[in-house]
């Protein structure tokens, strides 16, 4: 399997959508609550996540199993000049505080042991849902109300209720492959390119859904990989102490973070003293989600 690696795509602090461009866009015009083509309310949760599918129908859309704010990483699968298929990292989101990835990530080498842990996926599960994509055109974005995206001169934005559909599908591509403007990518000096939002051509309508998994699944070989690719990390056992300037960040920080929920009396008792080996967040992860890399969409008509 060829593959190529396409964009780093980054979402504000709400859900990471993967699907048909024509009709989130269509929803988000026609309707004031645009994310509530992505949330549903009565049930207080994302209408398709695609960690916790319930059926295997078809879909024209899922959001991806991080909350928050992240960063995703884009590969597609060609067959010659043919997209065959698009992959996603998900894993990688739960670890990375930023844009950068190494750029081993799109050498041969990487792209040859990624391709084999899709291949021996795509052997050993079967499809867990089919994607629709009727407009051939793939979006990746927010769960917000609109496309989010910041440019320095706000001009640029998309008015979604004087604009069509078609007009705002043909900005967003403008924006993303031809842009005449400069971004403000959150923690990030790149202004050339916007990674808030990617939207394409794609080559076929259907794709069958498969969950890819490490090849070898022994967790210093998962580390390994994620720590040389999008890390450049060495030494994963070696515990890892703050310095007085990122502990007071921390403790203001998860203080805040718990007052979201009125527990903002539990951040007294994290000790932010205690130094942590990298290895630990692979560890929790493997916890929460075992193996599991991203998904891969196969297309198939």
């Amino acid at each position: 399997m060829k593959l190529e690696n396409i964009t780093t795509v980054h979402n504000y602090n709400s859900g990471q959508y993967l699907g048909d461009a024509g009709l989130a866009i269509q929803y988000m015009k026609e309707n004031d609550y645009g994310h509530l083509y992505f949330w549903d309310d009565d049930k207080d949760e994302y209408r398709v996540n695609i960690n916790s599918l319930s059926d295997d129908k078809e879909k024209n859309g899922y959001v991806m199993p991080h909350t928050g704010g992240g960063w995703h990483e884009l590969f597609y699968s060609l067959e010659g000049k043919k997209k065959s298929g698009f992959y996603i990292d998900t894993a990688s989101a739960e670890f990375r505080q930023n844009s950068w990835v190494s750029n081993e990530i799109r050498e041969k080498k990487h792209l040859s042991i990624l391709s084999n842990c899709i291949e021996s996926s795509i052997e050993d599960t079967k499809p867990i849902s089919v994607l629709h994509c009727p407009s051939k055109k793939l979006l990746l974005c927010g769960t917000s109300e609109e496309v989010e995206f910041y440019t320095t001169n706000k001009k640029y934005k998309i008015d979604y209720k004087k604009n069509s559909t078609e007009k705002i599908i043909a900005k967003l591509f403008e924006y993303c492959w031809e842009p005449k403007c400069k971004f403000v990518n959150f923690e990030s000096n790149l202004d050339t390119v916007c990674l808030d939002f990617f939207i394409d051509d794609i080559d076929y309508k259907t794709f069958e859904v498969y969950p890819v998994f490490i090849s070898t699944k022994d967790i210093d070989f998962f580390a390994i990989y994620y720590a040389t690719f999008y890390f450049d990390e060495k030494d994963l056992y070696k515990k890892i102490y703050l310095d007085e300037e990122q502990k007071s960040f921390m403790k203001d920080w998860t203080k805040e973070q718990l007052e979201r929920f009125s527990l903002e009396k539990l951040s007294d008792q994290i000790d932010h003293e205690e130094g942590n080996a990298p290895i630990e967040r692979y560890k929790r992860y493997i916890d929460d989600y075992g193996y599991l890399m991203g998904y891969y969409f196969k297309g198939i008509s």
